[in-house]
């Protein structure tokens, strides 16, 4: 029976996508590395300071979540650990977890501490990084509406703003599909609003064939709604010559900011009209 329920947990480890099963193969942990990890985890910076001044390995994962020292920090907020673990030569600023295949960016981006994704950018993280469910930083930051930190990534060369999950969602569709509550809409439009203006593609639909309009609709976030309506109003404006009724868009032309905003301008704050 034991081996049994071996087996299967293996398999599902397997199923969910950890093809290495590192959590299973990796060598133990020495205790100088389990309290470095510990240490991390607990913002215990002296004791952090410590062990890498004795040359503790900087990238050994725990062994239950597979998580590095830095992973750890970054996902508690821990500010001034963060910049002690990246000082170290050789540590894998990008290396993510089993499950969900998290990395030390995702970790912050999710939880917003913008201070971390700043620093972890500055280290030239993976902006683009993904996890075994195909999720970026910059999905985990639209999804919760962390204003600063959407702003900080999709300042960053090269990011894919249409970068899909597997349920085919990009940024701006999580964002759609938000649970608003009254004190946050307001976050989630802006948000919204700043993707539209990094290039995201409003006209993309997920797996289920939703575009972001539909999944706006369908959580009831009106606001969205409308501005997603008013800017496909724009596009279509834009191509007039080009448009016909009844055909899709394929694809946003480069409408001028200045005619989207004529139409999105309701819902821009007084510093970004």
């Amino acid at each position: 029976m034991k081996n049994m329920t071996k087996c299967f947990f293996v398999t599902l480890a397997l199923i969910a996508g950890s093809f290495h099963c590192g959590w299973a193969m990796q060598a133990p942990l020495s205790e100088n590395e389990q309290r470095l990890i510990a240490a991390a985890n607990s913002g215990d910076s002296e004791t952090v300071a410590r062990l890498l001044k004795i040359g503790v390995n900087v990238n050994a994962l725990d062994p239950w979540l597979s998580d590095t020292a830095l992973m750890k920090a970054s996902t508690r907020g821990h500010t001034e650990i963060v910049r002690m673990l990246l000082a170290v030569d050789g540590i894998n600023v990008d290396a993510q977890n089993i499950w969900p295949g998290n990395t030390a960016l995702m970790q912050a981006s999710y939880w917003g501490h913008i201070d971390i994704v700043r620093i972890l950018l500055a280290a030239k993280a993976d902006v683009n990084a993904k996890t075994l469910s195909r999720y970026t930083a910059l999905m985990k930051a639209s999804s919760k509406g962390h204003a600063a930190i959407v702003h900080m990534l999709i300042a960053v060369d090269g990011i894919n703003v249409n970068a899909y999950n597997d349920l085919g969602n990009t940024a701006l569709m999580e964002v759609a599909s938000a649970s608003m509550e009254s004190d946050r809409s307001s976050l989630y439009l802006m948000r919204a609003i700043d993707l539209l203006k990094a290039g995201a593609d409003i006209t993309l639909t997920n797996y289920n064939g939703k575009t972001a309009l539909d999944l706006a609709r369908e959580n009831g976030n009106i606001e969205i709604v409308q501005l997603f309506e008013r800017y496909l109003e724009a596009i279509r404006d834009c191509v007039a010559d080009e448009w016909r009724d009844g055909l899709p868009l394929g694809g946003q032309p480069n409408c001028p900011l200045e005619v989207i905003k004529e139409y999105v301008m309701p819902f821009l704050d007084p510093d970004q009209k």
